[in-house]
């Protein structure tokens, strides 16, 4: 678990729990709170994990040439437009 909360450090749904009526027990972090399903992201944490349907596709691993280029080069692309 240490890799998934250390990869998923942007995710600030690790951090909160949502308890409510609906929700005794908590939402898990954003799990059951429904949204309009857009390419599998359905729920709150999925959706911010997909950058609110923007990254929905996984990748197949183990990533190729390409694959890691795409990622540069949209990682670069995001840090030059919020610096």
């Amino acid at each position: 678990m240490i890799i998934h909360y250390v990869a998923d450090i942007h995710q600030p749904l690790h951090a909160v729990v949502g308890i409510s009526e609906e929700y005794p027990s908590g939402d898990h972090g954003g799990n059951y709170e429904s949204l309009p399903s857009l390419c599998t992201a359905s729920n709150l944490h999925a959706v911010w994990d997909s950058v609110l349907y923007d990254y929905c596709d996984r990748p197949d691993l183990p990533l190729d040439t390409d694959d890691w280029s795409w990622y540069s080069n949209e990682a670069a692309t995001i840090k030059y437009a919020y610096p």
